[in-house]
């Protein structure tokens, strides 16, 4: 089922949040490093997400609902580090079209809110959604390090 799909794609990169900052040591990594602000933002923003995407249960359309809006919510408005910004978009577009589709039907016809997110997600390139994820979720737990 393309809900599953959605959901699968989204866990991938969003389960980890701030977790393994602990072992990574910050600057351990190549390339530039994200400012302390933008990370800690990036970071919080990524793990409110994650949270979001943790409680949604395929068959139960509330959990989706308030899943996919409170991800898309999470995530807008952040200015993420360059290194990071296409991946975020990509991130944010998704968890948007679903949102935004989802918010179309009533909160409480569980048949609809899961068609509108089966719809939104047959426009959207889930392979996409879960490199980006996995992209995001390492940069994250770099400390904002690449």
């Amino acid at each position: 089922m393309l809900v599953l799909a959605g959901v699968v794609s989204a866990g991938l990169g969003l389960g980890a949040g701030w977790g393994m900052d602990t072992f990574s040591g910050g600057a351990g990594g190549s390339g530039s490093t994200a400012d302390a602000a933008s990370c800690a933002q990036t970071q919080m923003a990524w793990t409110q997400a994650a949270n979001a995407q943790s409680a949604m249960v395929e068959d139960q359309p509330d959990t989706l609902r308030k899943g996919f809006i409170n991800a898309r919510n999470a995530l807008d408005g952040v200015t993420p580090p360059e290194e990071i910004s296409q991946e975020w978009a990509v991130a944010f577009t998704y968890y948007s079209t679903v949102a935004n589709n989802i918010e179309k039907v009533k909160a409480n016809d569980g048949p609809a809110v899961i068609s509108a997110v089966g719809g939104a997600q047959q426009e959207l390139d889930t392979e996409a959604m879960v490199k980006a994820s996995e992209t995001i979720g390492l940069y994250v737990n770099s400390n904002c390090t690449r």
